[in-house]
């Protein structure tokens, strides 16, 4: 099992002091950026991506439960604090996620720095966002349970606790032509099979709508972690849902397992082991994806 040796993993870990980069002005210690800086040029970010146009006192709280303070930059990127143990968790998987992610067929959310500023001590990494720019008719945070909820609806934030905003998330239909339908379940099956491989669970699905003109997402087409599923519509214009896999680092842990134990009336809860977990988010998700053929134009 990859994470039964994670000791080995971490005593093996690259900690080098960098010499070239300072996220938001910052002396930092990067971690396994051996396998980071790859991914920076897969993607043709800058070393210095981060230096400028941020503050750790920007990051706020991402909204959803236990979820650690983030911060957008522009809407490119996002900064995340991170746990000790998600933080310890990015350490131990770091190559076998870039072997994974760099071949170019999944939704999992592109890591591209893991880093500690040294006068703090405090870690973070920084992603790429993989909404990409809005505005966004709606976002939603899902994961195929309890805990599935309407980020944003017609440019309104919601609380996570919205119970209106987590029925409707949950239920909701992400209408796609049958090919795109097609595509995205085979990269999500073949993310969770890595997910359950490495012992994670607890992950989301994040998903934006948004509309414009014919080609308004076309940048975005082909690009590393980004996966907009783009229909035409009668009057010429456009519609994308974009996709992808966030929130992956969690663990199953002993303590995942008391919690288990704590919401064992808790019907259909997001604390359960990661290939239960896996099973379901694709069964769900099969169900809510629904192909469509696009409208032919008058």
């Amino acid at each position: 099992k990859p994470l039964a040796c994670e000791h080995i993993a971490l005593q093996a870990m690259v900690i080098a002091n960098s010499s070239e980069i300072f996220p938001a002005g910052r002396k930092v210690r990067v971690f396994n950026d051996e396998w980071f800086c790859q991914l920076r040029r897969l993607c043709d970010v800058s070393d210095n991506f981060l230096d400028e146009g941020w503050s750790p006192d920007d990051l706020v709280s991402g909204g959803g439960k236990g979820g650690c303070a983030m911060a957008f930059i522009g809407s490119d990127y996002i900064v995340k604090e991170l746990s000790h143990g998600d933080d310890a968790s990015l350490r131990a998987i770091a190559r076998r996620y870039y072997n994974h992610v760099s071949r170019g067929d999944s939704l999992l959310a592109i890591i591209l720095l893991h880093f500690e500023v040294v006068e703090t001590g405090r870690r973070y990494f920084a992603m790429r966002n993989s909404l990409g720019a809005g505005p966004f008719l709606a976002k939603y945070d899902l994961k195929g349970c309890n805990d599935d909820k309407t980020l944003e609806l017609f440019g309104d934030k919601l609380g996570a606790s919205c119970s209106t905003g987590k029925i409707a998330a949950f239920n909701m239909d992400l209408v796609v032509t049958p090919e795109q339908r097609n595509e995205v379940l085979r990269r999500m099956r073949n993310d969770t099979e890595w997910l359950m491989r490495n012992r994670l669970m607890d992950y989301s699905l994040i998903v934006g709508v948004k509309t414009g003109s014919a080609g308004f997402v076309v940048a975005e087409e082909g690009v590393l972690g980004r996966l907009p599923l783009v229909q035409d519509c009668q009057d010429g214009s456009q519609v994308a849902v974009c996709v992808g896999i966030i929130d992956f680092l969690q663990r199953w842990t002993l303590y995942k397992k008391a919690a288990r134990a704590i919401k064992c009336l808790e019907k259909n809860k997001a604390t359960v082991a990661p290939t239960a977990y896996a099973y379901r988010f694709c069964e769900h998700f099969e169900e809510r994806f629904v192909s469509k053929e696009a409208p032919s134009r008058a």
